[in-house]
């Protein structure tokens, strides 16, 4: 499964402290954060060259010596929790300075003739959610389905995932090389052949029934298909005169063949006592 339009790689401010300022929407939603002192950091994440979702975490470890100037400025990047804190510092003296981290997240500080930014201090730290680019859905995260759900073409989407609702949604599926048995139900007005019907009773005897002749219709609707208990369908049987091939039972023959409970096997006319 993929979207329809491939979403290209962004990245966002996700958590900053208010004491420092406040997370804005310049181009891209929650892409600038604006200080307390004026001076304004933008993160783009279009340049990201990984395949999974990151943090980026950063602080202002010095800040500009002077307002409406770079110069001094010093940040701390740390890209994923496990990943190694390095210190750049910027390199002009004046009013914008973009840093390009490793994975290719941008952060551009942009200050005013009487801008600056707030210095962190020790144990403080804001974060940058940085999301990857995306064609294809993930099973397990959007989208997840049982090998029964397939057999009848279900994709199940996941509450959480990515895919939401009016979203247009590709779906490449191929189908084994295999003959499958299709059965049409409930077409046939009767059916004409010999019967054989094998009794496997829990009680009483058991008789085996033969029909040479015989007519079968289905009698009525197909019932509690799906339901608790078993589909009932009903037919009827219709015997039929064979007088010329068999004289002693022309419609059809019963015969008792014994009880559940013994190993003996008795064959014999059908008994009217039983």
């Amino acid at each position: 499964m993929k979207r329809a339009t491939s979403v290209a790689a962004s990245a966002s401010f996700s958590t900053v402290a208010a004491k420092f300022g406040a997370i804005s929407t310049g181009t891209k939603t929650s892409d600038t954060f604006t200080d307390v002192l004026g001076g304004k950091i933008v993160v783009d994440g279009s340049a990201y060259t990984g395949t999974a979702n990151e943090s980026v975490y950063f602080t202002v470890k010095t800040a500009p010596t002077a307002a409406g100037s770079v110069a001094g400025l010093s940040m701390t990047f740390k890209e994923g929790v496990l990943g190694t804190t390095n210190t750049v510092t910027a390199t002009g003296t004046g009013a914008t300075e973009t840093f390009t981290l490793a994975n290719g997240v941008k952060v551009v500080v942009t200050l005013g003739a009487s801008d600056t930014l707030t210095a962190y201090t020790s144990g403080e730290m804001s974060e940058i959610a940085v999301v990857a680019a995306s064609s294809a859905y993930v099973k397990g995260k959007d989208y997840t389905y049982t090998a029964q759900d397939l057999r009848a073409g279900i994709i199940r989407i996941k509450e959480d995932g990515a895919i939401k609702g009016g979203d247009t949604v590709l779906v490449s599926a191929s189908i084994p090389e295999k003959e499958y048995i299709n059965i049409s139900m409930f077409d046939a007005g009767d059916i004409k052949g010999r019967f054989l019907y094998n009794a496997d009773n829990n009680n009483g005897p058991n008789y085996v029934v033969e029909g040479w002749s015989v007519k079968i219709k289905p009698s009525g609707d197909l019932s509690g298909l799906i339901g608790k208990d078993f589909g009932t369908y009903k037919i009827e049987l219709e015997f039929l005169d064979d007088s010329m091939n068999h004289p002693d039972f022309p419609m059809a023959r019963c015969t008792m063949v014994g009880y559940p409970s013994d190993d003996k096997s008795t064959t014999s006319s059908y008994k009217p006592q039983y």
